[in-house]
């Protein structure tokens, strides 16, 4: 197995769509603001990181986001999860399954002025409002200690990728919005074993789908069933991840903004093994073993 640790050096912005965007009106623009990146943010900084090293004209395959924290106290392998009452990291501890709510005060938030790319000078009413999430600060939470190492976690599907990757080593990208610098660690096992639990596939990037019924989803001509996970909070309290749908875009592909999808959001347990919905050659619907 290949995986490539992807830490961001300061605070970064990662945008899931909004309500308005700058590029369409004036208004104050509010976006949806989370904690990890779309498998598209990941595939063209993984795209830009193989041209510039060399490595071929586009991006590997890939699985994932995961969040990956580890200090002296033990690893956590987690998965980004949407629930009724927000945000949170999925993670196997031990026997049990615990939430680790993801929280405003992990964020910072920050008021721009869109520029005009022609003038260099800012954009009248061009105002927008954005949140960076301190992943430090949520790894620190897990560990209950400063941890010692931490990050966006992906797999890398290649043929002999572990030699290949290892001229990613320690290169650092422009990563999310905002165009943060981030670092990528090569990494070819990890301490955390899939599956220990037994409790089957959950969702740790959203599913691009054709069909929603309840918790029914389709593509093509397949189907699964998303159902919430149940897990511990911090606090001791007991609560679930829940499906929820949303409309995503699938990002850029050649200057050219791809069309809105319907998704499935992530930490929902799916009754299949593999990855889950379209575009899954670029990390949408991927899944991992709990």
């Amino acid at each position: 197995m290949t995986y490539l640790l992807i830490r961001p050096l300061t605070p970064a912005v990662f945008r899931w769509g909004g309500l308005s965007s700058v590029l369409l009106s004036g208004s104050m623009y509010q976006g949806y603001f989370e904690a990890m990146p779309l498998p598209s943010t990941i595939y063209g900084f993984l795209k830009l990181a193989y041209i510039v090293n060399g490595l071929g004209s586009d991006a590997p395959r890939f699985r994932g986001p995961m969040f990956y924290v580890e200090g002296s106290r033990g690893s956590y392998l987690c998965a980004y999860s949407f629930t009724k009452k927000g945000r949170a990291m999925l993670c196997p501890s031990g026997e049990s399954l615990r939430l680790y709510k993801v929280e405003d005060r992990h964020y910072i938030k920050k008021i721009g002025i869109a520029l005009d790319k022609g003038t260099k000078g800012a954009k009248e009413n061009y105002i927008y409002m954005e949140r960076d999430v301190d992943l430090g600060l949520i790894a620190r939470d897990i560990l209950g200690e400063g941890p010692t190492r931490y990050g966006v976690l992906v797999e890398v599907y290649d043929d002999e990728a572990y030699d290949k990757t290892l001229k990613l080593n320690n290169s650092i990208g422009a990563f999310g919005g905002e165009s943060r610098p981030a670092k990528i660690e090569v990494i070819k096992d990890i301490k955390v074993k899939e599956g220990a639990l037994g409790l089957g596939s959950v969702l740790i990037s959203p599913a691009i789908v054709d069909v929603v019924d309840d918790n029914k989803i389709v593509w093509d001509k397949n189907q699964a069933t998303a159902t919430p996970v149940k897990a511990e909070t911090k606090e001791g309290d007991r609560e679930c991840t829940a499906v929820i749908y949303r409309l995503l875009s699938l990002g850029f592909d050649n200057g050219r903004r791809l069309p809105m999808a319907l998704a499935v959001m992530p930490g929902v347990k799916v009754d299949v093994k593999g990855p889950v919905g379209l575009c899954t050659e670029r990390g949408w619907g991927s899944v991992m073993e709990f």
